[in-house]
């Protein structure tokens, strides 16, 4: 597989919106200003690519500029990294787009950094696909549009990863967890979001020292790729989610959305994924600090019930996905937790 290289000053990060095309609409403008003021902090430039500020009407009637868009920071040498304005719902319209031969040997050719969570799930699986290591956590609306007293430092170090090539990094659970904003109006993010400490990593069953290749993404966004029949002959089409052999590869991770589904919900999907084998085939699960802790002792107990295997190894309270603060992972990078289960050590670099 290849991978991008690091970051150093005056590189250039290129916004992207795959999925919502909320970026474009006046309400965000303020948000987009201190997400601009956040990258230049780090010493890099910000351009949006042509089509991320479009709206959301224009983005939802013309999939095909969304993936022009992807197709265009790639091609541009002079964009360092491509960074996902947010997630949404559908961005596996694009799939017919960039699952192509030309695609392929564009992303080989000219690799670079590619960050996003949530529907951007599905952009990661493309990627894999293609070759190319991404990495999951971390999106421009969400984590980097923040005055600077009120960035959560835990997931603006995790960006700093990125300017330092040859890092193996080691990832701890987050000393406090804090609670999504109610109002993304101009005067809530003068304030501080609510926060708690937090329990850090810990082993839910199966604990065991345990190694494997990260990979996964949102739950919901699984569901979404492998219910409807229109998802599934995109699937099969591209061969879009995992094989069994490399789930046996892996080191699974989920999360779940901001939607906060329903228990009852939660387990049709877990008992989905569990359909294709993911917990017959894989190393262990990773399971993402839900969104405010929200049902978070009923997703634990449904694991548990659902899988019916003690000895599959089920690691929860990961700082990954629409939680905060959240931390990145490489998508496909190989990574080992250790037999307590507070750290989750790389073993290889993070980036080159």
């Amino acid at each position: 597989m290849i991978k991008g290289r690091g970051l150093k000053p005056l590189d250039t990060v290129m916004i992207v919106s795959l999925s919502s095309g909320i970026l474009g609409e006046s309400y965000t403008a303020y948000q987009r200003q201190l997400g601009e003021e956040t990258l230049k902090s780090f010493g890099l430039k910000v351009r949006y690519a042509t089509h991320a500020r479009d709206g959301l009407s224009a983005l939802d009637e013309h999939p095909e500029w969304r993936a022009q868009d992807l197709i265009e920071a790639f091609t541009d040498d002079s964009v360092a990294m491509i960074l996902c304005a947010i997630g949404g719902e559908d961005t596996l319209r694009l799939a017919p787009y960039l699952m192509t031969e030309d695609f392929k040997q564009l992303v080989q050719d000219h690799p670079k950094p590619f960050i996003g969570y949530s529907d951007t799930t599905i952009n990661h699986l493309m990627l894999h696909r293609l070759g190319l290591k991404s990495y999951y956590g971390l999106n421009f609306l969400c984590d980097f549009c923040e005055l600077p007293a009120h960035r959560l430092p835990y997931s603006m170090n995790s960006f700093e990863w990125f300017f330092h090539p040859g890092l193996m990094p080691v990832i701890k659970g987050s000393e406090r967890w804090y609670e999504e904003r109610t109002s993304f109006q101009e005067e809530a993010l003068n304030k501080p979001r609510m926060v708690h400490e937090n329990t850090g990593l810990y082993w839910l069953q199966g604990a065991h020292e345990v190694q494997g290749k990260l990979l996964g993404g949102c739950l919901e966004s699984f569901a979404d790729l492998l219910t409807t029949v229109k998802n599934q002959g995109l699937n099969r089409r591209y061969t879009l989610f995992f094989t069994e052999q490399e789930l046996k590869e892996s080191l699974f991770f989920l999360e779940v959305s901001e939607e906060k589904p329903d228990p009852e919900v939660f387990k049709s999907m877990v008992e989905l994924l569990k359909g294709y084998g993911v917990f017959r085939y894989s190393q262990g699960l990773l399971f993402g600090k839900p969104q405010d802790g929200v049902y978070q002792e009923e997703y634990h107990r449904i694991l548990g019930e659902v899988i019916a295997d003690e000895t599959y190894p089920v690691l929860v309270n990961v700082p990954i996905g629409h939680c905060y603060p959240k931390t990145l992972f490489l998508y496909g990078g190989l990574v080992k937790v250790n037999y307590s289960g507070s750290l989750i050590s790389y073993q290889e670099a993070f980036v080159e």
